[in-house]
């Protein structure tokens, strides 16, 4: 059995969407409202702070701020910001579209340097 603090190690990050009720606005930020927002203790994707489920939810949240966040992070994986490059709002697409192309900018330098270390 896990004990608590090893749960928390492996435990999703991120605040996700509560479910919506009508009667409240929905453009608070992550985690600053309780009727908007909930904690997630889910396991996390190897190599990011968040859950799978987290990661689909923040990426198609309808606040655009909330969506760019999500395009911003570090660890964001590549077939969530291969989804956002079709986002709706265009500066989000737009930099999802960035960040995909430098990483398979990076993923190209490597492979040469790998190959220049191989031969």
């Amino acid at each position: 059995m896990r004990s608590p603090w090893e749960t928390i190690r492996v435990a999703c990050r991120a605040w996700r969407p509560a479910p919506r009720r009508e009667d409240h606005p929905f453009s608070h930020d992550p985690g600053t409202c309780r009727v908007c927002w909930q904690p997630c203790f889910e396991a996390r994707r190897p190599g990011t702070d968040f859950c799978d489920d987290c990661w689909l939810r923040l990426a198609t949240h309808r606040s655009v701020d909330v969506r760019s966040a999500v395009v911003s992070r570090d660890d964001i994986p590549l077939e969530v910001l291969q989804d956002m490059t079709e986002d709706m709002d265009a500066p989000v697409a737009y930099a999802a579209r960035e960040r995909v192309a430098r990483y398979a900018e990076d993923r190209a330098s490597d492979d040469i340097d790998w190959m220049e270390k191989t031969s």
